[in-house]
């Protein structure tokens, strides 16, 4: 699927839309596909990659989760990398809301 923006408004702006672009993801299907279509998107000069683990009922589950969380972002930027794509990676844990907005404060003035 191709989505097609255009317009007085769109072509003003166009140049650096997506120049940094926060990507969010739970390492699903569709957070897959949703990857793909940002990879290729023109204009890209920075995708900030960021996963929140929320589960684990103890330390030791939580910990487990982180392990496997950072391998996956890992694989990922390196993959984003070798297209060419500056990145940068945020694992975090707690509320998923709470902690990608955390991200995308602290992401918007750099």
């Amino acid at each position: 699927m191709r989505f097609k923006m255009e317009g007085e408004k769109f072509e003003k702006f166009r140049p650096r839309i997506f120049s940094k672009v926060l990507f969010p993801t739970d390492f699903s299907e569709p957070a897959r596909e949703a990857l793909l279509i940002v990879k290729n998107l023109e204009g890209i000069e920075e995708i900030v990659l960021v996963h929140v683990v929320d589960r684990g009922e103890t330390q030791e589950e939580i910990d487990a989760n982180v392990r496997e969380s950072k391998k996956k972002l890992e694989d990922t930027a390196a993959e984003l990398g070798r297209a060419g794509l500056k990145m940068k990676v945020h694992l975090r844990v707690g509320s998923p809301p709470d902690e990608i907005n955390s991200v995308a404060e602290g992401e918007m003035y750099r």
